[in-house]
């Protein structure tokens, strides 16, 4: 989600997200460092047989077309976009995929909709043809499903106890490897949250701009720091300066231009000549200023000699003030 507040068609409301208002964006990113490769913005509606297909189908199909390889892919996502139809229709194109899935989901098998009370650390799965359906509970249950992993196939993971002990447990493969690879959109985001311009606006557009700007410093990051270990503050100040550069360049010379020809217009206006005499070109150099390198005497201060009055002259200042007695000063 991409915060926006303001007034506009494709402004969404989700209360379960962080960012509840704003612009609803799905995007493709690398699991292992967060790297952008596609987004989509959802702007509304389509026709009757887009929203007959699902949205989750719709998004995912659009997004995975571009992917071109001839080794098998793995493609993770939650259960927004789980459903069985688009589990096979990945398959269909030698393409796997792992996602959770809710259990009122259509075409789930009715032994995982019964939400059975597993015991810690147990785990159900079921095949139907190429998908997979898992069910294990840690300290809840999860289901989902897969087309990259077969029946019976369990890995052992760390689980951290009360106590703060490690303690390793069976669970399946799957689970395993979906917990492993769903983070790419979250290295992204908080990337991308850490050094933001996106500000406050009422223009609908400002808010995807900075989004694009934020999403192209990020890439731009990763692939520094894949080839050259750079900090991120450093990386953002150059880009930064480079592509301001020549433009700030430009708008001086501009500005020193029309200043120019704002001024001899103005003295020609007023009868004078259009360059008075002692006022330097524009394109002049001036020496700089250099400090004074005489030294400073001394000699003509006279010197104040500094006296402590003591305690009797104290005593004698306090006795002046009592004996007034009006509140004034002595002598007023």
């Amino acid at each position: 989600m991409v915060k926006f507040k303001g007034r506009f068609t494709m402004k969404q409301y989700m209360p379960g997200k962080p960012v509840k208002r704003g612009y609803k964006i799905c995007a493709r990113s690398d699991a292992s460092n967060g790297y952008l490769y596609q987004f989509q913005v959802y702007t509304g509606k389509k026709d009757v047989s887009a929203i007959s297909e699902g949205l989750g189908n719709r998004v995912i199909i659009n997004i995975i077309n571009d992917l071109h390889s001839t080794s098998p892919l793995l493609v993770v996502f939650d259960n927004f976009f789980t459903s069985v139809p688009l589990m096979e229709t990945l398959f269909s194109k030698n393409i796997y995929a792992i996602g959770t899935i809710r259990t009122g989901r259509k075409f789930l098998p009715e032994l995982m909709k019964k939400n059975k009370k597993y015991q810690k650390n147990e785990s159900l799965m079921l095949a139907c043809r190429d998908t997979v359906s898992v069910q294990w509970r840690d300290t809840k249950v999860l289901t989902l499903l897969s087309t990259s992993h077969i029946m019976n196939e369990m890995t052992e993971v760390s689980r951290t106890q009360k106590d703060g002990c490690k303690k390793k447990v069976t669970c399946p493969k799957a689970i395993a490897d979906y917990t492993r690879s769903m983070g790419g959109m979250d290295r992204f985001n908080h990337l991308k949250s850490s050094y933001t311009s996106s500000r406050r606006s009422k223009k609908w557009w400002h808010r995807l701009f900075c989004f694009l700007l934020d999403s192209s410093l990020v890439n731009s990051y990763i692939l520094s720091v894949h080839n050259h270990n750079i900090a991120r503050n450093l990386l953002d100040k150059t880009l930064a300066s480079k592509l301001t550069k020549e433009t700030l360049a430009k708008a001086e010379t501009e500005y020193r231009a029309a200043l120019q020809r704002h001024v001899t217009d103005y003295l020609q206006e007023k009868g004078e000549s259009s360059r008075p005499e002692g006022l330097p070109s524009l394109h002049s150099v001036r020496r700089g200023c250099t400090p004074k390198e005489k030294p400073v005497s001394l000699a003509g201060l006279k010197k104040v000699p500094f006296e402590f009055g003591g305690e009797e002259v104290r005593q004698q200042r306090e006795g002046e003030v009592g004996q007034s007695g009006t509140g004034r000063w002595p002598g007023d």
